[in-house]
């Protein structure tokens, strides 16, 4: 029963489209026959066409949009169906486990990382330092 309805609707849609089309389409030869009407009648009949296609429009999307409620509604009564299919476990032991692994790593790089900085920074103070006595034992000499 179900199905007929569904069937019978997409029926009903696509010839809905397709008189839409033939509107539009009409509407197209009608642009170009308003340009063949007298001066004086030329406003009101271009007026009446784009009334018509301002109209076709309008039933356009009110198309669009029941097709589309249509489509939410047929997606959500099938993902009921499938919480409804779907059986439901106990949590395991490995499925709730935190994997702390990588960011134990990470940690561990990030503490060597920053150890080997100290230990350049020290160095490179440790070289400015004798620079500096280096320096000053060349004043003493060259006096």
């Amino acid at each position: 029963m179900l199905f007929v309805f569904y069937y019978f609707t997409s029926v009903i849609e696509s010839q809905i489209q397709s008189h839409i089309d033939q509107i539009n389409g009409n509407c197209d030869r009608l642009d170009i026959l308003v340009n063949k009407e007298p001066p004086t009648r030329r406003q009101s009949a271009r007026m009446k066409v784009d009334q018509v296609r301002y109209d076709s429009q309008h039933i356009q999307a009110a198309l669009r949009n029941f097709h589309h409620r249509r489509h939410m509604r047929d997606q959500q009564k099938r993902e009921r169906q499938l919480l409804l299919r779907t059986s439901f476990k106990t949590n395991d032991e490995e499925n709730t486990a935190i994997e702390m692994d990588a960011d134990l790593n990470h940690h561990q790089s990030l503490t060597n990382a920053h150890r080997g900085i100290d230990d350049v920074l020290s160095q490179g103070s440790y070289i400015l330092e004798n620079l500096k006595g280096q320096r000053g034992m060349l004043k003493v000499s060259l006096k």
